[in-house]
């Protein structure tokens, strides 16, 4: 019988304990830069974002009635209900997500400011906040409606206002602000602080 010299089996490779050890502590400290820079992102991304969908609203709103008469946006509590209705609770950044509960925009044949039987639903816009702690939006002066081409509710025609667009509790200050500004011959612009542009 032939006998074949057998080879050894070929070495094995991995990693030392040290390797791993290694390895684990670069991963730990990129963490600890990375996940605190990568919240900022976040929280700062939102602001803005929330900031963008009420800036368009509100330039949608104003297009609307310059082309079909009186168009509303009015705070709603329930924006995904079967039949929204407008908010009377006043927006309050410290105790309510103000018109970030969300909002209706709807052509207001009568210009009450009201969603009410006739009226178009155009757009609905739900809730941005859970709660209060992950931010608010709080319109200057305090109104629950805006109407333009009408005459209910808050005409912006004449009328200068803005949305403070409160971030996080955990990130309040001046880095995260933003403010949806309506001036006086209704343009709608977005800036991180005030005051507003006339």
């Amino acid at each position: 019988m032939n006998m074949q010299k057998l080879k050894p089996p070929h070495s094995q490779r991995g990693f030392t304990l040290l390797e791993v050890l290694m390895v684990v502590v670069i991963i730990g400290i990129i963490s600890s830069i990375a996940l605190p820079n990568y919240r900022t992102f976040i929280v700062s991304n939102r602001s803005t974002t929330n900031a963008a969908l009420l800036h368009g609203a509100i330039t949608h709103a104003k297009t609307l009635a310059g082309i079909s008469g009186a168009v509303t946006m009015c705070k709603s509590d329930n924006p995904d209900a079967p039949v929204p209705i407008c908010s009377s609770l006043a927006s309050n950044g410290a105790s309510n997500t103000g018109w970030g509960s969300g909002w209706i925009l709807f052509q207001d044949k009568n210009a009450n400011g009201q969603y009410d039987a006739g009226d178009t639903l155009i757009k609905v816009q739900p809730a941005l906040f859970r709660s209060v702690t992950e931010g608010s939006i709080v319109p200057q002066p305090n109104t629950q409606s805006i109407t333009l081409g009408g005459i209910g509710g808050t005409v912006i025609t004449g009328t200068a206002m803005y949305f403070y667009v409160k971030p996080p509790d955990d990130y309040v200050n001046a880095t995260y602000n933003r403010y949806v500004c309506v001036s006086s011959v209704r343009k709608v612009s977005v800036v991180k602080t005030l005051p507003c542009p006339t």
